[in-house]
């Protein structure tokens, strides 16, 4: 028993390619190319007889084989040409008859993406799981088959409306893909004139984000309800309150930075010794020059 690589030609072109045994009924040899092989189609004896389904298991490889090691296979006369597009564009024109699964459209057009799907008469999508249980008749129309191909784009799943909370109030909702790290999303903040320019993130257990962790961190990882806080209690301005509480007397300006606030303080205290220094001095010269006596 020889063994052969055998190739198979369908109206003039290569379907399949397969190492047979010589001794192979045309039946098993059918089993074995399912799927690029039509039941509508039939294998050809040297002299291009069509051979009936029923008769394969009389006929063997080494029966319909040419010198050329080839294989010849012919459909029915009820196929027809029918052309499959992708998005209303034309892909390939295939010879099959109504019957054929879809299935097998699928194997012998290799170039149909896993992402395009046929779809029913009335527009449902047929899963590809249950393209088995659908034949061309279910879905052909003027000739046409036309998949959808369902180009998913990633941007735009990942993409959400988000609620932006300040210091736990709602404020505005913006739009951003939820993947995105922190500092992009602060990024984009700054083109925001309701969010202030200093603020830190919160996590979900309302712990400040510090921010050499931004760019680490995902938008998700704060995402709760569709909702985000950033916080700005505890930046600058409780910094250069509790700097100043320990000067009683200090009388600060309401925006003032730390540095303003500090000269302010100094002005108070030089302002207390010069008027303890000008007290001195008056007493000095409200006392009369009383004359010595014995002179």
């Amino acid at each position: 028993m020889s063994r052969v690589i055998v190739r198979f030609i369908l109206n003039g072109e290569c379907i399949a390619t397969k190492p047979l045994n010589s001794q192979d009924d045309l039946k098993t040899v059918r089993e074995k190319i399912k799927g690029k092989m039509l039941d509508s189609q039939h294998f050809l004896t040297i002299d291009g007889d069509v051979i009936d389904v029923n008769d394969e298991e009389c006929f063997t490889v080494g029966d319909v084989i040419d010198e050329k090691r080839i294989i010849n296979i012919k459909g029915t006369e009820d196929k027809k040409g029918i052309r499959i597009k992708i998005n209303d564009k034309l892909i390939t024109t295939i010879e099959i008859d109504n019957k054929t699964p879809l299935s097998n459209i699928r194997t012998l057009v290799q170039n149909i993406p896993e992402s395009a799907y046929f779809y029913t008469l009335d527009n449902d999508r047929i899963d590809v799981n249950d393209e088995e249980c659908f034949t061309v008749e279910d879905i052909i129309n003027n000739e046409e088959i036309n998949l959808k191909e369902e180009k998913e784009n990633k941007s735009e799943i990942n993409d959400v409306t988000i609620g932006i909370c300040l210091n736990g109030k709602p404020m505005i909702k913006k739009k951003f893909n939820k993947n995105i790290s922190l500092s992009d999303v602060r990024k984009e903040f700054e083109n925001i004139k309701q969010i202030p320019k200093d603020f830190d993130f919160e996590d979900l257990e309302g712990f400040k984000i510090q921010t050499d962790d931004e760019q680490s961190s995902q938008l998700t990882s704060i995402l709760h309800d569709n909702k985000i806080n950033i916080t700005t209690e505890g930046i600058d301005i409780s910094l250069n309150n509790s700097f100043l509480l320990g000067s009683p007397n200090n009388s600060t300006i309401p925006g003032n930075s730390l540095t303003g606030s500090t000269k302010s303080d100094i002005s108070i205290h030089n302002t207390e010794m010069e008027v303890a220094d000008t007290s001195t001095s008056d007493t000095d010269v409200s006392e009369p020059n009383e004359p010595i006596e014995g002179r």
